[in-house]
């Protein structure tokens, strides 16, 4: 179902979704931008910190060049098309930029420093990490990478999220192609190393470029680096918070408002990237044909992108998953923004107004409702009878005499803050 509606628990007040999607704009409109590390350069990638360094460089980015992040331990690249793809290690590529691609076999100068001076007398030198000829090649090769270096679509990453053994490097081998220095033990549970909460915290570590464990502190010595071992995460998670921003600033507090309900357990990852009817899933049963006509799934398969039931596969990748940009050229089609003015004026409009805005007021919709359950129910019509709020009072600081005036401020006190803030709510 896609929520168009917010009602008030009297069941007699209604919210247009439209006008919370001109609010959600109004207050990216309003939000702090701040630079981010480093220019973008594959000898000085971008890393974040923020939720304002993350909207600062979607913000700005081009189409021109190819330029560089790093996200969880991984250097990944944003090309021409603003797509996302894997390039291997951070440090390994950071030191292969650095020697314009010389033999490295053995030299671990190149990554370790320069070797430390003599230790102070009754004192012993701290040893060297060894290094292995042919692994520095190793690094770099197509199988190493997550989706072999290339830009995934969001059905790919749906496909490894649901199975476990593409999401995780978990035998020897996958181990040390993800960039290890050094092999781990087996994890000991690798049903818990792959579930959604262990992913979700990952991607909140990545956003804020801090440590992202995968296990709880009793285990997590079987994972010293989460984000060594991790290829596909950090993918997603420049995709989802960078690129799909870069089309449309409102993706970016729309994307953070999918993570905190699939921590609630509203969505599951692979939900919110791609829809589980078109998963190529070996073994399992396909969806379509007998079973689709029960489901009804809707999607914008009619003329001139209206909606109506689907029933072909192929039509499927005009519906995605639940995030609004999901969609083929949902970034594209979702990027028209409204004029806000500053200050109460004409009511504004969309020019075009698209299948894809209709999923963003849907999680919005559903969001709110998620912060404020006992207030704010989402909905797909208007009750009976029911009026709804001016949208001056929703899009704006409320008038003192307006309906629910505590319950509204307090809406878009924490609309805002889902655009200023990392952090889980």
């Amino acid at each position: 179902m896609l929520y168009q509606y917010l009602t008030h628990r009297d069941n007699l007040h209604y919210i247009e979704g439209l006008h919370l999607l001109f609010l959600l704009q109004r207050l990216v409109n309003e939000a702090p931008l701040l630079p981010a590390d480093g220019d973008g350069t594959l000898q000085a990638p971008w890393r974040f910190r923020e939720a304002a360094q993350w909207m600062h460089c979607a913000s700005k980015l081009t189409g021109v060049d190819d330029q560089y992040l790093v996200v969880g331990g991984r250097l990944l690249k944003k090309d021409k098309s603003r797509y996302i793809s894997d390039q291997g290690p951070a440090w390994y590529s950071r030191v292969e930029a650095a020697t314009s691609g010389n033999n490295l076999n053995g030299n671990a100068n190149a990554i370790f420093g320069p070797p430390a001076a003599p230790p102070p007398p009754g004192m012993s030198a701290v040893p060297r990490p060894p290094v292995s000829p042919g692994f520095w090649e190793l690094q770099s090769t197509a199988p190493n990478k997550a989706f072999g270096g290339n830009a995934p679509k969001y059905r790919e990453v749906a496909e490894n999220i649901v199975e476990p053994g593409r999401n995780l490097p978990e035998n020897t081998e996958n181990s040390r192609a993800a960039g290890l220095l050094q092999l781990h033990r087996p994890i000991s549970s690798w049903a818990m190393a792959t579930k959604q909460p262990a992913l979700l915290r990952a991607m909140r570590a990545f956003l804020k470029n801090e440590s992202a464990l995968l296990l709880a502190p009793k285990t997590s010595s079987n994972v010293a680096n989460y984000s060594r071992m991790q290829t596909m995460l950090p993918v997603l998670t420049a995709a989802m918070f960078l690129a799909e921003p870069s089309r449309n600033l409102r993706a970016f507090p729309v994307n953070l408002m999918l993570l905190d309900m699939a921590s609630r357990g509203t969505y599951t990852l692979d939900q919110i990237v791609w829809h589980p009817y078109d998963l190529r899933i070996p073994g399992r049963q396909p969806y379509f044909d007998e079973e689709v006509e029960a489901v009804n799934i809707q999607g914008p398969v009619a003329a001139r992108r209206q909606m109506a039931g689907v029933r072909k596969i192929e039509d499927m990748h005009l519906v995605g998953g639940v995030m609004p940009a999901s969609p083929t050229k949902g970034g594209d089609l979702g990027k028209l923004k409204p004029s806000i003015p500053k200050n109460k004026g004409k009511l504004p409009q969309f020019a075009q107004f698209d299948y894809i805005h209709r999923k963003e007021i849907s999680v919005l919709a559903r969001w709110c409702q998620t912060m404020e359950p006992g207030t704010w129910r989402a909905s797909g019509a208007i009750p009976q009878g029911a009026t709804a709020v001016g949208w001056g009072d929703v899009v704006y600081q409320p008038r003192k005499n307006a309906h629910f005036y505590d319950e509204l401020l307090r809406l878009q006190s924490k609309i805002s803050s889902r655009t200023r803030s990392l952090d889980s709510m």
